[in-house]
């Protein structure tokens, strides 16, 4: 399990969509 930690917003998409590609489950957390 990878988790994700920031609100880069664009940047932090892309890099979920790019993980989530790959079959990594993603947890997002919003740190707004």
């Amino acid at each position: 399990m990878i988790i994700v930690t920031g609100g880069a917003g664009f940047i932090g998409s892309n890099i979920v969509k790019a993980l989530n590609d790959k079959g990594i489950t993603i947890f997002w957390w919003w740190t707004t």
